[in-house]
């Protein structure tokens, strides 16, 4: 399976250069280098995602989960405060609210 993973991050980083500005392209890298665990590229291509269209949470939701593996605390606050504006991510991001709260 992670061959697949490899080949779709391929795919992608070429599709890069034909189309620098979509947003989709960047959060599938990330979402592809989540299941590969390479978490700091993940994080890198969420923030670009996030950038390009800030209205879209779904990118943010992955940055606080990111930001949790890595014991960031407040930057994950920070990320599923903003995810509560999206009706379907806001279950999810209430729970890592008050996961959050209980570390502290």
């Amino acid at each position: 399976m992670e061959e697949k993973f490899i080949e779709a991050v391929n795919l992608y980083l070429n599709a890069i250069k034909y189309h620098p500005d979509n947003y989709d392209i960047y959060y599938n890298l990330g979402m592809c280098y989540t299941r590969l665990n390479d978490f700091q590229s993940a994080k890198e291509y969420y923030e670009k995602a996030a950038e390009l269209n800030n209205l879209l949470y779904t990118a943010k939701y992955n940055l606080g989960q990111i930001a949790l593996l890595y014991n960031e605390l407040e930057e994950a606050e920070e990320y599923f405060i903003e995810c509560l504006e999206d009706e379907d991510l806001e279950e999810g991001a209430y729970y890592y609210l008050a996961y959050i709260a209980m570390l502290k």
